[in-house]
């Protein structure tokens, strides 16, 4: 999401200790209090150094309060503490698009409906057309005889 916004990647690690740097001095360096468990990972190194959690304002300037929540929730060390796929599209940030959404779909049935009356309206002309068609069909033949 941050990339969206600065066409760039959040993390640009070269390597994969590059990366957990670069993730640590944005979100923090994770401790025990704030991911349990979290030194007895196989890949845990000790020497990593301490940075405290950046505020993504700070960094991310240019996106807004309900676009930084939503951000924030995705980017949780600990998986169960990130917000889903399903609850992510019914975030406040998703707001706005759920609204075009539903006003879209409001114009695409009123659309439909007037095409339907169109099409009804088409056929009874058809219809009248062609029973105007047979009674001066009808008329011409009285008069022939």
């Amino acid at each position: 999401m941050a990339e969206m916004y600065t066409g760039r990647p959040l993390f640009p690690g070269k390597t994969n200790e590059d990366q957990l740097l670069r993730i640590f001095r944005l979100l923090g360096t994770p401790t025990e209090v704030t991911w349990p468990g979290f030194s007895s990972f196989p890949e845990h190194k000790p020497h990593f150094p301490y940075y405290p959690a950046q505020p993504l304002s700070a960094v991310l300037p240019m996106i807004e309060p309900y676009g930084l929540d939503l951000l924030q929730r995705f980017l949780q060390y600990q998986p169960q503490l990130r917000v889903s796929a399903k609850d992510a599209l019914t975030h406040t940030y998703f707001h706005d698009v759920h609204q075009l959404y539903q006003q879209a779909a409001a114009q695409a049935q009123a659309q439909v409906q007037a095409q339907a009356q169109a099409q009804a309206a088409q056929a009874q002309a058809q219809a009248h057309a062609q029973a105007a068609a047979y009674q001066q069909q009808q008329q011409q033949q009285q008069q022939q005889q």
